[in-house]
């Protein structure tokens, strides 16, 4: 597919032939913020890159709004593949030419300087792969304009941590990726629509490192209609779903007592759990200094009860285990972060 021709920029590029950065952005229906959005791009300090524009079927006036910016630097595609998000950056990025692939989001705002301190970063740190910055969540509501600063861990070991508990551990829209760490076979997953970034990162963290930036360099758009409700529970589906595939990724490495009992419960092959067969997987499986079947019963049931998830749902109670084995063995953690690339 051949990209829309756009007039010649008056902002020079350092090297047009070979960029440094193609920023990648997938947007569907973004008419509203979609020239702000483009402009931030536009307006950074650095300027040796190539934006990639992938339009996922938008039926409003997106492309034309696109279309008016006369930068040599922009690309638009239609997105030839699936409809939805995944589709579109699996799209973009064999489209990119950079060295590096920055998101953008189209509601968003890239600060001026986000490219330039994260290439300057990548480029002192080759070991890694992955950089996110902090980022500024927004609400534009005439009753509600509060602002959010969220920053994420800046070493990998804690990256790592965030995903075994279900967190990216980096501002997906904030990344920027080094190129060639992207193995062949990783991309985004169609089958989870909602929870896309999770699984290429939970991936992705077995070929390289991630590191994220103090600075604050995005500003996330928040408003009542980013996610409907039916969508909004797809996320939590998807997620859950996510989650369970890369904590099976992470326990197929490791040996421990009755470990084929609770891959099986992780993989949710029961359709219907009791508290007793949770609480014996859970004390055979010697997740905790005693073995005392009332009291670790009491503790896993307190803990569904605080995040009010149902006993009888068996993704709910796995995840709920998890969690109490991640709080009381942070040596785990620290085990899978420190283990060599080269062993996964």
């Amino acid at each position: 597919m051949s990209a829309t021709s756009i007039p010649t920029s008056s902002n020079p590029v350092d090297n047009a032939s070979d960029p440094s950065i193609s920023v990648v952005m997938v947007v569907r229906n973004e008419e509203k913020y979609i020239a702000e959005a483009i402009q931030s791009i536009l307006d950074q300090t650095l300027s040796d890159f190539e934006f990639i524009i992938v339009d996922d079927h938008s039926t409003d006036r997106t492309k034309e709004i696109i279309g008016a910016f006369s930068d040599s630097r922009i690309q638009l595609f239609d997105n030839p593949n699936t409809p939805g998000k995944p589709g579109g950056l699996n799209f973009g990025y064999a489209q990119a030419q950079g060295r590096y692939i920055a998101h953008m989001d189209g509601d968003d705002i890239s600060l001026p300087d986000r490219l330039r301190l994260q290439y300057d970063f990548m480029e002192s740190h080759p070991d890694i792969g992955v950089c996110g910055g902090g980022m500024v969540k927004f609400y534009e509501r005439k009753w509600f304009n509060q602002e959010r600063i969220v920053h994420q861990p800046g070493q990998n070991n804690e990256v790592i941590k965030k995903m075994f508990i279900g967190r990216i551990g980096v501002n997906n829209a904030t990344a920027l990726i080094r190129a060639k760490v992207i193995p062949d076979t990783v991309r985004y997953d169609s089958q989870f629509n909602c929870a896309e970034d999770y699984m290429f990162y939970s991936v992705l963290a077995q070929f390289t490192q991630f590191g994220n930036l103090p600075d604050i360099v995005y500003k996330y758009r928040r408003y009542s209609s980013n996610l409907s409700k039916y969508m909004k529970g797809t996320k939590r589906r998807d997620g859950i779903k996510a989650h369970l595939i890369h904590l099976h990724r992470i326990f197929s490495e490791v040996d421990f007592a009755h470990k084929e009992k609770f891959l099986m419960l992780l993989h949710d092959k029961k359709t219907k759990l009791k508290l007793h067969e949770v609480v014996e997987v859970y004390r055979t499986a010697g997740f905790y200094e005693f073995n005392n079947y009332k009291d670790i019963k009491s503790l896993i049931k307190a803990r569904i009860d605080f995040i009010g998830y149902a006993v009888t749902r068996p993704v709910n109670v796995t995840l709920t285990l998890y969690w109490l084995y991640y709080k009381m063995h942070s040596a785990v953690s620290q085990c899978f972060s420190t283990k060599s690339r080269n062993d996964l």
